[in-house]
C-alpha cells in the first residue's frame, strides 16, 4: 500500500503569508486557530504546490496585496512542500515547488512568469504535473483530503471511483464459502447483482 507525507511546506508571498515554514508530524498535524489566521491558507498552499489550485479545486490568486488592496509587484510567489512517499517498501522523496513572479511589461501589463521544480530541477508544467499524478492524482487527493468531495458526487460517480480502487469483488469474498451469508448473496441477486 502506498503511503503519502508531508514533511514540510514552505511559503514566500503566497496570498495574505510573507513567509512561513511549518513542518508536519509523523503521524498527524492538527492545524487549529481563530479565523483569518491562515489555515486555509496552508491547506491551499498544499494544493496550488501540487495542482495549482485551492482545496476546492478552483482557480487561486496567490498574490500578495498591499494595505490599499493592490498587488504588490516584482516580488516571487512560492510554495514549497516536500512529500515522502513510502511503497512497496522503497521510500522516495520529493520536493515541489511552484513558483510565481509578476512584473509590469514596457506596455503597462502584468507579466505573470510560472516555474516549476522537481527536486531542484526545473521542469515544463507538463511534466510537473505528470509527476505529481506518478504520487497521487487529483481527485484521489480531494476524495481523501475533503470530508464532503465524496458525498458531492452523482452516485455514479461515486461507484465508478469506488470500482476503480477496490478490485473486483466475487462472492466468494462476500462469504468466504461460509453458508451462513447465503442470505446476502440472496439479497444481491434480488438487487441484480451477478455471482
Amino acid at each position: 500500500m502506498k503511503k503519502i507525507k508531508f514533511g514540510k511546506i514552505s511559503m514566500l508571498n503566497f496570498r495574505g503569508i510573507r513567509e512561513a515554514t511549518y513542518s508536519f508530524g509523523e503521524k498527524i498535524t492538527t492545524i487549529s486557530g481563530k479565523n483569518g489566521l491562515g489555515k486555509t491558507s496552508i491547506f491551499d498552499a498544499i494544493t496550488y504546490c501540487l495542482f495549482g489550485t485551492d482545496h476546492n479545486g478552483k482557480s487561486i490568486d496567490i498574490k500578495t496585496w498591499d494595505k490599499d488592496h493592490q498587488v504588490i509587484l516584482d516580488i516571487p510567489h512560492e510554495v514549497e512542500l516536500s512529500v515522502i512517499v513510502d511503497e512497496d517498501e522503497m521510500s522516495r522523496s520529493f520536493v515541489f515547488k511552484r513558483t510565481l513572479t509578476d512584473s509590469v511589461d514596457k506596455d503597462g501589463k502584468i507579466k505573470n512568469t510560472f516555474k516549476y521544480y522537481c527536486n531542484g530541477a526545473v521542469l515544463t508544467a507538463s511534466a510537473y504535473q505528470e509527476m505529481v499524478n506518478s504520487i497521487c492524482e487529483f481527485t484521489l487527493f480531494r476524495m481523501l483530503s475533503s470530508a464532503t468531495y465524496f458525498t458531492s458526487l452523482k452516485s455514479e460517480e461515486q461507484r465508478s471511483f469506488l470500482q476503480s480502487i477496490v478490485p473486483d469483488v466475487t462472492t466468494d469474498d462476500i462469504t468466504q464459502g461460509d453458508s451462513k451469508y447465503d442470505f446476502i448473496l440472496e439479497a444481491l441477486k434480488l438487487q441484480g447483482f451477478k455471482e
